[in-house]
């Protein structure tokens, strides 16, 4: 599934869309999500999140509204036809499943940034807890959820394509954001910036992505583009990551 998020945790807005676009030729499989714009395109230089109004594909092949999805920030289908999506809530949002026609909540403050399990049942998610940030991981068809990080960034969840881990950004003790895995029993494992110090970027910092999108996994690597342009690679296994300019 390619997967884009919506990230609100300061800054500029992204496009908020999570494996519900429509498909070129208008036609979908009945049940299929999907996100249509419900106000003029935001500027870019914005802090206003784009609103979506979230639809179903109905057994006719037309889209029908889901309810209470009128101005939704970010949606991603989960396994046996449900949706989660954020609501437009102020800064942050509620975070609702639909199926069918029943709609529920399951948490609120939560941030629009969604990153769903290969096998659709699981869900990460942040949410503002106080001056922190928690990341939630969720399995609602069983009623789990367990907070798996926190601090004053825990945000960019992307799993692995096996489903068995997942990465995210969060806060080294030293300030620094940096990645962390999560991919065996036990808390969550810095993998980059490991010792480093704040305040400032010290010699050999790793910058995060800026997307969760932009994270791939590579085997017992992690790779993405940096901010400024780089090639970054993170070697799991001995927690070291290195940037490096992309010749043509």
């Amino acid at each position: 599934m390619t997967v884009r998020y919506g990230i609100g945790l300061g800054g500029l807005w992204l496009a908020a869309l999570a494996g519900c676009t429509e498909p070129a030729d208008g036609t979908a499989a009945t049940g299929t999500p999907l996100l249509r714009p419900v106000d003029a395109p935001t500027a870019a230089e914005s802090s206003d999140p784009p609103a979506y109004r979230l639809e179903r594909v109905g057994p006719s092949g037309l889209s029908v509204a889901v309810p209470g999805a009128e101005r939704v920030l970010a949606a991603a289908p989960l396994r046996g036809g449900t949706v989660a999506f954020v609501t437009h809530e102020g800064f942050d949002g509620t975070l609702a499943l639909s199926a069918g026609d029943e709609c529920r909540t399951l948490d609120t403050a939560v941030v629009p940034e969604l990153a769903v399990s290969p096998d659709g049942t699981r869900l990460l998610y942040p949410r503002r807890a106080g001056d922190d940030v928690e990341l939630v991981l969720a399995e609602p068809s069983r009623g789990r959820r367990e907070v798996v990080g926190r601090g004053p960034t825990a945000d960019r969840p992307v799993f692995r394509p096996d489903g068995e881990a997942f990465a995210f950004v969060g806060t080294n003790a030293g300030g620094l954001a940096s990645l962390f895995v999560i991919d065996g029993p036990g808390p969550a494992r810095q993998v980059t910036n490991v010792g480093l110090q704040g305040p400032g970027l010290p010699a050999g910092f790793v910058p995060p992505p800026l997307r969760a999108g932009d994270l791939a996994w590579d085997g017992g690597r992690l790779v993405y583009p940096a901010p400024d342009g780089r090639r970054c690679e993170v070697d799991l296994a001995a927690a070291r990551g290195t940037c490096a300019e992309v010749r043509p």
